[in-house]
């Protein structure tokens, strides 16, 4: 029996495949090969992980425009001298430096756990 390439295996864990294709693949696997359920998990992680990355890429990217309006609102508001909002405003940016910190060192973990 012939096995899937790597394209084959991102197409297929991507959807792009026309349907005939994704059911030839999709029928090999119900059928319990092994070799190709452990690459098809493999290709199924790897597709979870990049969109996670990708979520994560968008949470550091919002955060900082964020952490700029922020700056920009501090000083206008230090100004004034309103106390109040200066603490409430300082408590976001907090809040905020620890997304950041969080989207910046997401680790992907291997497959194998």
């Amino acid at each position: 029996m012939s096995h899937f390439s790597p394209v084959d295996w991102v197409a297929f864990t991507r959807g792009l495949l026309p349907p005939s294709e994704s059911l030839k693949i999709q029928s090999h696997l119900d059928h319990g090969c092994e070799e190709c359920l452990k690459s098809a998990a493999v290709w199924r992680f790897d597709q979870r992980s990049t969109r996670e990355d990708e979520e994560f890429a968008r949470v550091a990217e919002v955060a900082a425009k964020v952490q700029a309006a922020y700056s920009k609102a501090r000083k206008l508001l230090a100004e004034t001298g309103n106390e109040t909002l200066l603490t409430e405003l300082d408590a976001l940016s907090r809040a905020l430096d620890q997304l950041a910190v969080l989207a910046r060192s997401r680790k992907k973990p291997s497959p194998s756990g």
